[in-house]
């Protein structure tokens, strides 16, 4: 175990404080939005009989099989209703928990608790990566299977403790294999977490004695034979069709370097601004023949390590066509987090500087304040913090107009296709498109009726709809406006 370097392990853990309840501040502002409605429609039949069945056995509407996922809503929908903030204050302390479990491995792997403080508060330091899985309900799945894949990570560090010493370590095994299967029915990328498991046992392989070294082989043996199965049972027994109106075709074209370039920006940002301090505060600490001595070779191969783990973390997603999502950022951002902590240790060890007890967390702690406002920018110019207020205005049009409904009535939404926000989307559109008739059943509990969108750009009346069977109701700037229905040539008025 390397000693701790100078350092102030409790100024990170305040930093991390900080950014916590900021974020838990930003989450009474949050609402349910687009996908959130089915997600949480097929949750609360998971707690079904009928509906279990249905979960375990079929794929979702965007060809996806995360059954744990389907559970996980509809728990909190039992808890919690369509109360959106207390399901997000959840989101974030399961974030608050993986920093945790990140600075324990850390620990686990020979780093000082300065080091692992360092890595946790990195990960805090890079809002732009949870804050997309932490405010918004949906995005759940990306935060169950990086802590699960955490888990993972520290039982077969313990597994190769406990065998490299002689013991027995069948049920620690046992639970590292359940804990990733578990972690595969939120979701499917992990996958490639023995790829990972790999490339920090390389890193830590010269100081493996001949019994762990043994140990290793075998406990990343069992995640390579549990992997390779569950991918050739996603694939062969329950694939994600590549035809239709499914989101997550995988194909090579120039959307991977489109990809490329957005987990690039991403995620370089925050070991760019390290660098660049570091050149600035410890030119002599970047040396390359200081990280390749004793003094630095084992902070040298963990950083390596670290971003390895942020390019596997990445792979999977870049055949993916269509506009990458964000939530997407938050596996390969642990990995940032785990090389940040080990290369800031490095440096002040290198370096032998006499005030590197406050620069790191300073450092990360300005850099988590610059990238916390452009987030809040950004999600301003959306008008996410709009969305609440919103919801609520739509809701209770709609539990206005319940009662006229008759069972298996039809809604018309005339979207009327208004430049709405920056990104060129209407309110309504970001809020409730992605599924209409999941949003009216959820809203109305009311599982008999359905509900499309119709984009009508300039209109303010229901003749855009005037084909289509339903109630219609137009919406503009995130409301709805019931209207009366456009006469339809040879028949009546219908809802």
């Amino acid at each position: 175990m390397l000693p701790s370097p100078p350092g102030s392990r409790s100024r990170a853990w305040s930093v991390i404080a900080v950014l916590c309840l900021v974020q838990l501040a930003a989450s009474l502002l949050g609402s349910l939005r687009a996908d959130d409605w089915f997600n949480l429609e097929r949750g609360a039949i998971a707690w079904t009989p009928a509906g279990a069945a249905e979960v375990w056995t079929t794929l979702n509407r965007f060809g996806l099989y995360r059954p744990l996922v389907d559970f996980w809503h509809g728990g909190m929908l039992r808890l919690f209703g369509l109360h959106a903030p207390p399901m997000m204050a959840v989101l974030i302390g399961v974030l608050l928990l993986q920093s945790v479990l990140l600075a324990r491995l850390v620990r686990a792997r020979g780093g000082s608790r300065e080091t692992a403080a360092l890595a946790a508060a990195a990960v805090w330091a890079q809002p732009n990566a949870y804050s997309w899985t932490t405010l918004w309900v949906s995005n759940v799945t990306g935060s169950l299977m990086v802590l699960a894949s955490l888990v993972v990570l520290l039982l077969h560090a313990r597994a190769i403790r406990r065998l490299g010493r002689g013991e027995g370590a069948g049920l620690t095994l046992a639970a590292m294999c359940a804990v990733m299967l578990a972690g595969a029915l939120c979701k499917e990328e992990i996958v490639l977490l023995p790829a990972l498991v790999v490339a920090l046992e390389a890193a830590r392989w010269p100081w493996r004695s001949p019994s762990e070294r043994r140990a290793s082989i075998a406990a990343t043996g069992a995640l390579v034979a549990l992997a390779g199965a569950y991918a050739a049972f996603r694939l062969v027994i329950l694939p994600t069709p590549q035809t239709g109106s499914h989101r997550y075709h995988l194909r090579l074209g120039g959307h991977v370097l489109r990809n490329i370039a957005f987990f690039s920006a991403h995620l370089a940002a925050l070991p760019a601004v390290v660098l660049l301090w570091t050149r600035w505060r410890h030119p002599s600490a970047l040396a390359s023949y200081a990280w390749h001595s004793d003094l630095g070779r084992q902070e040298r191969r963990e950083v390596l390590a670290g971003l390895a783990w942020a390019g596997i973390g990445s792979l999977i997603y870049l055949p993916i066509s269509g506009r990458p999502s964000y939530g997407y950022l938050l596996a390969p951002a642990f990995g940032i987090a785990y090389a940040t902590g080990w290369f800031l240790t490095g440096v002040s060890r290198i370096a032998a500087a006499p005030e590197p007890r406050a620069m790191p967390v300073r450092l990360l702690a300005t850099y988590a304040t610059v990238a916390t406002l452009v987030c809040a920018a950004a999600l301003a110019s959306v008008g996410w913090h709009r969305y609440g207020r919103l919801q609520e205005a739509m809701a209770a049009t709609l539990r206005e107009a319940s009662g006229e409904l008759p069972a298996g009535a039809h809604l018309v939404f005339i979207d009327a296709g208004e430049r709405e926000t920056p990104a060129g989307r209407t309110l309504f559109d970001l809020m409730v498109t992605s599924d209409p008739s999941a949003f009216v059943r959820v809203v109305l509990a009311r599982p008999d009726l359905s509900a499309e969108t119709v984009v009508a750009p300039g209109t303010t009346d229901a003749t855009a709809a005037a084909d289509r069977p339903g109630r219609p109701f137009l919406a503009r700037e995130g409301r709805l406006q019931a209207l009366p229905p456009a006469p339809r040539a040879g028949s009546g008025t219908s809802l």
